[in-house]
């Protein structure tokens, strides 16, 4: 039987730290006590890529804020030259 070193309360605050949604935290703890180490790291490597994902869509918009800044920065010096 697989003994649990973390208790479901350090899981808990440590989920809600890492800014997981209320009910993946309570599906995770719903299970925690009967899934294996390998089913939790699943669920939880599933949690980081949709972290990921908005990652790279933060970083998109970040981009083209830059672009923009760029173009209209480009533009001015035209203008004052």
């Amino acid at each position: 039987m697989w003994l649990h070193p973390l208790s479901a309360e350090s899981v808990e605050e440590n989920l809600k730290d890492a800014g997981c949604p209320d009910a993946f935290i309570q599906s995770f703890l719903a299970h925690y006590s009967t899934s294996t180490p390998s089913q939790q790291i699943q669920w939880l490597h599933g949690q980081q890529q949709k972290l990921l994902e908005q990652l790279h869509d933060s970083q998109k918009h970040l981009d083209r804020l830059d672009y923009l800044c760029y173009q209209i920065r480009k533009h001015a010096e035209v203008k004052d030259s």
